[in-house]
């Protein structure tokens, strides 16, 4: 038998043609092999007490149902002044508990061309949920290589255990992500949660680096202007730090550093020259 969370559960046993008036009747619950009594010398015991009744002649009548409930009950009749004077029925018994809301994890911004990992937990649902992700209100498939619109992605879907791993983020990955966890009893879904993703300074799309900034040589005392083209996306804030700065330097509008007259040593990117 399988019920869903809250309503009211029967667990039926039928008494036919006996000849003894009052027959004893007892139930019990067993979990994990362990029996326990849940009626018991004409009333409810045990972790049914209170939720639960025995409807005439005697099946059990079970309110506000939970997973713990999940279990093997037997119904136990005597009648003494019957030819067969005891009998038995097992019922096995699962109550599926829909998910709830899961939570999710999206990091809001990814740099293209890394890895990263969206993830998605819920723990009350029974039995344990599968889950799916959806990008832009279209549910990923399970392998990318399946599709033909995401042949190209590098994800992986765990539907155990709700992870979305990117092995290597594209501008593509960015937009709305939300997860779905889903079993017999139901499904729920957690909020819709956005990720971009962004250009690093100094990558193509290739996610091959190449050179900051332009080779420049330049006397003492000269004026002289050392650029800077960083293709990304959005642009990035760009700051250089000199070591040493003997005149004062600034910043031009496209992130080239202007300097007159000035000795400056820039670590890795400009030397002083004699």
């Amino acid at each position: 038998m399988r019920s869903v969370f809250f309503p009211a559960i029967e667990l039926t046993c039928l008494i036919e043609s006996i000849s003894t008036n009052n027959p004893r009747i007892e139930w019990k619950k067993i979990k994990n092999g362990v029996p326990s009594y849940v009626y018991f010398q004409n009333k409810i015991a045990g972790d049914l007490e209170n939720r639960a009744q025995l409807r005439e002649p005697a099946n059990i009548l079970i309110f506000n149902a939970t997973r713990s409930d999940t279990a093997e009950y037997r119904c136990e009749v005597a009648a003494i002044d019957d030819q067969r004077d005891f009998d038995e029925i097992l019922i096995s018994l699962a109550v599926r508990v829909k998910p709830v809301v899961p939570r999710c994890s999206v990091p809001e911004a990814v740099t293209v061309g890394t890895s990263t990992e969206l993830r998605c937990l819920e723990n009350e649902g029974f039995p344990a949920p599968q889950y799916r992700w959806f990008h832009n209100n279209e549910e990923l498939p399970q392998d990318p290589k399946n599709s033909a619109k995401f042949a190209n992605s590098s994800y992986s879907i765990n539907p155990d255990t709700g992870g979305l791993k990117f092995r290597r983020v594209r501008k593509e990955d960015a937009g709305e992500y939300y997860c779905q966890a889903k079993n017999d009893a139901g499904h729920a879904q957690c909020p819709t949660q956005i990720m971009e993703c962004y250009m690093a300074p100094g990558l193509h799309d290739t996610g091959e680096p190449h050179s900051y900034f332009a080779t420049m040589l330049a006397r003492d005392f000269h004026n002289g202007m050392l650029t800077n083209y960083v293709p990304a996306s959005p642009p990035p804030f760009c700051q250089i730090e000199p070591c040493f700065v003997y005149e004062n330097i600034s910043m031009g509008p496209f992130h080239e550093i202007q300097f007159k007259s000035s000795t400056v040593v820039y670590y890795k990117l400009y030397r002083k020259m004699k």
